[in-house]
């Protein structure tokens, strides 16, 4: 058996300014031509009396995907 391992890592944007313009073009390219999808949590939420049950869902770890809610 093989054991994978990942990790979240983050950045402050303002210490990579000069690299902004070209991520931004990268990863547009990568959406429009397919090769990026974007997965959004099944759950449905409508309207602003559900973003506490939005959050409550996102923090138990049920979601796959963004969580959104629609208004």
């Amino acid at each position: 058996m093989r054991w994978k391992a990942a990790s979240v890592r983050d950045f402050l944007m303002l210490h990579y300014k000069e690299y902004m313009l070209e991520a931004r073009d990268r990863i547009f390219y990568l959406f429009y031509t397919d090769k990026l999808k974007v997965a959004v949590a099944p759950k449905d939420f409508q309207g602003i009396e559900s973003i506490s049950d939005a959050v409550e869902y996102l923090l138990t770890g049920q979601n796959c995907g963004k969580v959104v809610v629609r208004f």
